[in-house]
């Protein structure tokens, strides 16, 4: 399924909002995992497992290694889709 980069970011969100178990988090295509509250290495994990498993995907190390901000998850999300 062709999802464009806002679908995968409301899905993203709702992803991080039942890992970190905070309904209230907005996502922004600039929001860096950093700027969240509760978003921590060990909930990073979490979220990128869920991510995958969600969008039928996998990440390389390098990929992850490369996002800096949750836009950038989502770009190689959706670049995984098409």
């Amino acid at each position: 399924m062709i999802m464009n980069n806002d679908q995968v970011l409301e899905k993203i969100q709702g992803i991080a909002r039942d890992v970190i178990g905070d309904d209230d988090i907005q996502l922004s295509f600039e929001s860096k995992p950093e700027d969240i509250d509760g978003w921590d290495s060990l909930n990073h994990v979490q979220i990128v497992v869920e991510v995958q498993e969600q969008f039928d995907v996998k990440f390389s190390a390098l990929e992850m290694l490369s996002w800096d901000t949750v836009g950038d998850m989502c770009a190689t999300v959706v670049s995984k889709l098409k």
